[in-house]
């Protein structure tokens, strides 16, 4: 605890505290979250004694930097540590419990409990009258502690999510299978991307899940040397939630921000055929004016009588439909089933 400074004898207006001394108070005073505190010292001013011990004491403070051996208990204060604040070096000792946390939210409000206890008992021991400021100190170590408790969570579930990622859609990467007709307009990853096929609905079958499996064992075997190993229990559940849901949440980040790359680049075109076998990327300039030649050969395309030829398309388009129709009808399992699906003869 701060040394007992003694003041007997002394003379109040030799011995007041200089300028830089009261600033470097004051500011301790806002670091703590006592705003209000200040203040209420001023009104005393006329005690000259009063108020050099208050700064002297918290001048003591600021060069013991608030805490002594038996301050933090368990806690384990490095050198470096010592060179913080108080209020700093706490949380970062209790924060980094967490790291190898196997509740996270659990030990989170644990060790907010804890930081709570040492600043409210170093806090009445340096100025007990004004306990009551220490709210403000709370509410900011509370919010750190949870802060990095979320962060140690997304952390976890990201670096699974790595995993599962990898292990699913790395083997079905091929760039060879895309036709790059461009020079540097389509980078590798765009080429991958588009290996992968355009609309991304790779079905989650069982060789995924067993990979999704391994990933989780990969995991385990990571931290099966720390006494206390993260919880897996949240991030299975919110990970194959996700996938169950959309089959893009596992996709490699890299693919999603190429696929936005690809869709805002507006110099190219990109090409599958009808049953998705081929990619091909091209300029758009050079397919346009492809095309354009193309159906301006006329000894390919011949003039001809549009309204006769949408007439009889339109005759043969119904009269399939209607056949089609039929089909489902004698299929019907009941009664009801084949009333709406006459319903919908043209």
């Amino acid at each position: 605890m701060p040394r007992n400074i003694s003041t007997s004898g002394s003379n109040p207006h030799q011995d007041r505290p200089s300028r830089t001394s009261i600033d470097r108070a004051k500011s301790y005073l806002r670091r703590c979250g006592c705003i209000g505190t200040w203040n209420e010292y001023t009104h005393e001013a006329v005690e000259g004694k009063r108020i050099e011990m208050v700064v002297r004491r918290l001048k003591l403070c600021i060069q013991e930097q608030c805490w002594n051996n038996n301050d933090i208990n368990s806690v384990t204060l490095t050198a470096k540590d010592r060179s913080l604040p108080y209020p700093d070096a706490v949380n970062q000792c209790l924060i980094n419990k967490l790291k190898n946390a196997k509740d996270i939210k659990k030990e989170a409000l644990e060790i907010a409990s804890e930081t709570r206890r040492l600043l409210q008992d170093r806090h009445k021991l340096c100025y007990p009258q004004h306990n009551r400021d220490l709210h403000v100190l709370f509410k900011v170590t509370n919010d750190k502690v949870r802060q990095y408790a979320n962060a140690r969570e997304a952390e976890i579930v990201g670096e699974i999510g790595e995993l599962i990622r990898g292990s699913v859609w790395q083997k079905q990467v091929n760039p060879d299978k895309v036709r790059n007709l461009t020079t540097n307009k389509v980078n590798t990853v765009e080429l991958e991307l588009l290996s992968l096929g355009l609309d991304f609905k790779l079905p989650i079958g069982n060789e995924s899940l067993v990979n999704i499996s391994v990933a989780f064992q990969q995991f385990e075997y990571r931290y099966r040397g720390q006494a206390s190993k993260p919880d897996l229990h949240f991030a299975k559940s919110h990970l194959l939630s996700n996938i169950h849901k959309d089959n893009k949440k596992v996709l490699p980040r890299r693919y999603i921000n190429a696929l936005k790359s690809l869709g805002e680049n507006r110099d190219v075109m990109v090409l599958q055929s009808d049953k998705g076998k081929e990619v091909v990327i091209c300029y758009r300039t050079t397919y346009l004016t492809l095309v354009a030649n193309h159906f301006g050969n006329r000894d390919l395309y011949q003039p001809v009588d549009e309204n006769d030829v949408a007439g009889y398309d339109l005759t043969c388009m119904t009269k399939d439909f209607k056949d089609e129709l039929n089909r489902f009808v004698l299929q019907a399992p009941d009664d009801q089933t084949k009333k709406l699906i006459k319903s919908l003869f043209p």
